[in-house]
């Protein structure tokens, strides 16, 4: 029986070639081997990898005369088989040509089945657990060779396939499936009496069409050809892309939502081609440019891609296979921006490499923070042997960054790979077949890398910044929505070191740059950013050039540049003409901020100073509460004396909610002059304002004669329609006593106004564990409907080493997920010999649980005794990160998330929405950065 085989890559994987070490920031995670035995031989075609970091390969086997489909799942974390597949037509060749799989983990194949008649296109979908759930077949009548050559999923999750039919002469056809059922929603023919074909696909994930590169015949030559189709009727429009007199081909298509860029080849003799990158607009052609090699030889197969920026407008990269000469061949890569101007150009191999250097390209792709990529085959000399090289550029100017190489498991072997995909978590999927030499038997191979942002030594570019500056330190990464990454970094140029805002891959600010809202001002200083879950960022910074008393600023960065949405010494919008006199805390969320300030100005006494405030520009803004105002609960008025919020919970520093960032509302304690606490809730969309709970107030949750004595810090989940607290009861009132005056409740929206539910309370029957009970409890966390909070039990059998749990869940049953001294897990979820020690912090992005550990157990010690875990999809708990674990032949030394980060306690997130988290690392052999992990 086949099996997959993990190999370790001591031997296999090889970083080199790059200036600095320390920007050599690709990581090799995992790597497996398809060993068929003697036969039958396997051959890698496609992989796709999805934001999940979920990858599915297909992959063609040999036995004899007949070929058939392979189609293989991977599991996210670890890069083990989840199914495997195979698809075959007795007698007859079958071969997969392209898959996709979407967020949800549903796999899409196409490619082709022979039969009696000739082949036909078959596309087939999958379910994320392997089930086949419909298939579609495409043949034309009159029998011939029907071939698909590429797959694409767009905007709407639907399946497009474009090929080749038989037809007279040949047609291009292109149809899209409906996703769920594989319906056809439209079918296109582009018929001519001449050959007509495709040659790539591209989709948009912003708009609705889709496009197809190919050629057709003008007069006596071949024509390049691309066809735009509307998603909704499949209505083209078409554009020749004619080279008159000459042979041209359209080779590759990409799109950014708004405009085509097409690349092409256009052929000069039987053995010399030149190149061709293009932009077409509604008009047709909008520009051109062109490549010919310096050995006179461009290879027939240009690659292009773009380095996506926002949704209207991107860089474009150009890649061809290009010769020096007949011991020299390389690859050429191109930039142009989207107005056609050239950013720069960059050959792999020049007239000084040495002889019999061959790079021989076979996949190409962007990375998400825009870094060229190249997949190639790097060929040693007489061609007994070649192994797989994954180069990353830099998008400043091409110089080489990283430099991976994959060789064969027995050598000497031929390793060819096949494609490449990327997601945005900076992962890169890889699919190849090695060849061993002396027996001559294939074996496909998968291999996946993972990418270090903002890494140290990493260079950048910005104003007053040299060639040479690059990335000295990191501090406090956040992530946003579409995982874009930002932290704030220390910038060593030469001897002198300077702050840097990052994000997404490129220098955003740096300090003494100068600030376009506010005439003279420039940045003295940067503080660490926050992220809200639309994706935007905020940060506060102090500036030069501007009286001292007005130099504190919280800005927005909006529309590529800083916006400025709060100063010091200048009004607060919303606050009657007061200033802002100093910041307590902020938080961001949608576009906007909410803040706790001490006010300044005329009749702003130290009794009325402090301010809940919400701005959603410098010149619209909210008071929420402020202090010296009267507020009337339970029928008793009282003026507000303190505001707390924003606070960062024990066990949860950093993502002690009190702002839901998507819905925009916050919730807050308020302390009354005459002694009472208060739950408010602001909802910043209707301003309304609730008076939730008071002290004093009758207990409903606990029973109708129980009475609130104390609340804690309250969260607030990202949505804004789950809260939760600690809350105290008052003693002798309603059964309570002083050992179970402790509860966790939240509010019971379908009880209505001022009805709230009891989740957990002190003393009372521990779920699943006989003869426990809960003895004290750490702030809760919320998110949508569900709950999560570390509590202490007691009771027989209970000690120090296992009186810590951890629940999660609904807030009438949250469940345990892990306790003290309970066998940890590894990556696939099941249970290792390793114990939880202790239970350092955790946090909820939606949906799911994320938390960090101490292990204790055989082989645990200091170097690999911390991890961080996240409950998946299907409620297992999987490892995500250890200390000690290997990325090919270094280790991860160190890590670390959650942390507070000054003046935003509780704001700031080291993950996103998507269960994305920002962790910094560093490994043993220097390197450091964040890396990007997913809760799949």
């Amino acid at each position: 029986m086949k099996t997959i085989q993990t190999t370790l890559l001591l031997a296999t994987m090889l970083v080199f070639g790059v200036p600095n070490a320390s920007a050599v920031n690709d990581l090799l995670e995992w790597r497996h081997d398809y060993v068929s035995g003697l036969t039958p031989n396997s051959k890698g075609v496609d992989v796709s990898i999805n934001e999940e970091g979920e990858m599915v390969t297909v992959a063609y086997t040999t036995t004899g005369n007949d070929e058939k489909w392979m189609i293989t799942r991977h599991d996210a974390i670890t890069g083990t088989v989840v199914w495997q597949k195979t698809v075959a037509v007795a007698g007859y060749d079958c071969r997969p040509v392209a898959v996709e799989i979407d967020y949800y983990g549903y796999c899409y194949v196409t490619g082709y089945v022979g039969g009696p008649n000739g082949e036909d296109i078959r596309t087939i979908g999958f379910n994320a657990d392997g089930i086949q759930i419909w298939t579609h077949t495409f043949g034309e009548m009159n029998g011939g060779h029907d071939r698909p050559v590429d797959l694409r999923l767009d905007v709407d999750g639907e399946v497009i396939v474009t090929g080749s039919a038989a037809g007279s002469a040949g047609d291009l056809v292109t149809y899209r499936l409906n996703r769920n059922n594989g319906t056809e929603v439209w079918k296109k023919l582009y018929s001519t009496s001449f050959t007509d074909s495709p040659t790539a696909l591209a989709s948009s994930p912003y708009d609705n069409f889709v496009c197809v590169s190919g050629k057709t015949r003008v007069g006596s030559t071949v024509s390049s050809l691309v066809i735009r189709y509307d998603l909704a009727t499949g209505a083209p429009t078409i554009n020749l892309l004619d080279v008159p007199a000459k042979d041209d081909e359209a080779t590759s298509v990409a799109t950014d939502g708004l405009t085509i860029y097409v690349a092409g080849k256009v052929r000069n003799s039987a053995s010399s081609y030149t190149a061709r990158v293009m932009r077409v607009d509604a008009g047709g052609l909008a520009w051109e440019r062109t490549y010919d090699a310096p050995g006179g030889n461009t290879d027939v197969n240009p690659r292009l891609s773009l380095v996506p920026r926002s949704m209207s407008f991107a860089d474009v990269v150009l890649c061809c296979e290009a010769s020096i000469d007949a011991q020299r061949k390389g690859f050429h890569l191109g930039r142009w921006k989207s107005d056609g101007t050239l950013v720069w150009e960059k050959d792999s191999v020049t007239a000084s490499s040495p002889a019999g250097t061959y790079e021989h390209l076979r996949a190409y792709g962007i990375m998400e923070d825009r870094s060229p990529l190249v997949l190639t085959s790097n060929e040693a000399t007489g061609g007994t042997s070649s192994e797989i090289q994954v180069l990353r550029y830099s998008p400043l100017d091409a110089r080489l960054e990283s430099r991976v190489k994959i060789t064969g498991t027995y050598l000497p072997s031929v390793v060819v790979p096949a494609s490449l995909q990327t997601n945005r978590l900076g992962q890169i999927a890889i699919v190849g077949t090695t060849s061993r030499t002396a027996l001559g038997i294939e074996d496909f191979l998968v291999a996946r890398l993972s990418r270090l942002f903002m890494a140290r030594g990493e260079r950048v570019s910005g104003p007053g910044l040299s060639p040479n500056a690059v990335i000295f330190g990191i501090k406090s990464p956040t992530v946003g929505h579409w995982e874009r990454t930002f932290a704030r970094t220390i910038i060593k140029d030469g001897s002198r070191l300077v702050m840097g805002l990052h994000g997404y891959g490129s220098l955003l600010l740096v300090q003494g740059q100068s600030f376009a809202d506010i005439p003279g001002a420039r940045f003295a200083s940067l503080g660490d950013p926050v992220t809200s879950g639309m994706g935007s960022l905020a940060f506060m910074a102090r500036l030069s050039g501007v009286p001292a008393a007005e130099s504190l600023v919280i800005c927005n960065y909006l529309y590529d540049k800083p916006v400025l949405m709060l100063q010091s010494g200048k009004a607060v919008p919303g606050a009657g003409g007061a200033r802002l006199g100093s910041v307590v805390s902020y938080a961001h969320g949608g576009y906007g901020i909410v803040a706790l300030v001490r006010l300044a100005g005329p009749g702003v006494t130290s009794a009325n100073s402090l301010a809940l405030i919400g701005v959603a520009n410098k010149d619209t803004g909210h008071v929420v509460v402020r202090a010296g105002e009267s507020l009337t609960i339970d029928g008793s008025t009282s003026k507000v004396k303190g505001i707390h919020v924003m606070a960062p919970g024990s066990k949860s520093p950093g993502h002690g909610r009190s702002f839901s960032h998507i819905q925009s509302r916050v919730v807050a304690a308020v302390t009354l002059v005459d002694g009472r606490r208060v739950l408010l809730h602001y909802d910043f969309d209707t301003g309304v304002r609730t008076l939730q709970l008071a002290t004093g107030g009758i207990a409903n949750a606990v029973n109708g004669q129980a009475k609130w004595h104390g609340f804690g810090q309250p969260c607030i989940g990202a949505w804004g329609d789950t809260q939760g607290v600690i809350a105290t009861l008052k003693p002798g009132l309603g059964g309570v006593t002083q050992s179970n005056d402790t509860a966790i409740v939240a509010p019971n929206t379908a009880g209505g106004a001022g009805a709230w539910t009891l989740v957990a309370r002190e003393s009372s029957q521990v779920p699943g564990i006989a003869g426990a009970v809960y003895k004290s409890f750490y702030p809760p966390l919320t998110d949508t409907s569900y709950i999560a909070y570390i509590a202490k039990i007691k009771g027989n059998g209970i000690n120090s080493a296992n009186n810590t749990t951890l629940w999660y869940g609904s807030k009438t049953s949250p469940q345990l997920v892990t306790r003290t001294d309970m066998f940890a897990t590894d990556g696939t979820g099941a249970n290792t010999l390793n114990k939880i020690s202790a239970i350092k912090s955790f946090a909820i992005p939606t949906y799911r649980l994320i938390y960090l550990a101490n292990l204790k157990g055989k082989g645990v010690k200091a170097s690999n005794n911390v991890a961080l875990y996240g409950v998946d999809s299907k409620g297992l708990k999987r490892e995500l990160l250890r200390k000690g674990q290997s990325f090919g032949s270094s280790k991860l030394l160190s890590f670390s998330l959650f942390k507070t980060v000054p003046f935003s306690a509780g704001g700031t997130r080291s993950f996103n929405d998507s269960a994305t988290i920002a962790i910094q690392v560093t490994l043993n052999d220097g390197r450091s950065g964040v890396l990007l992990r997913r809760v799949p």
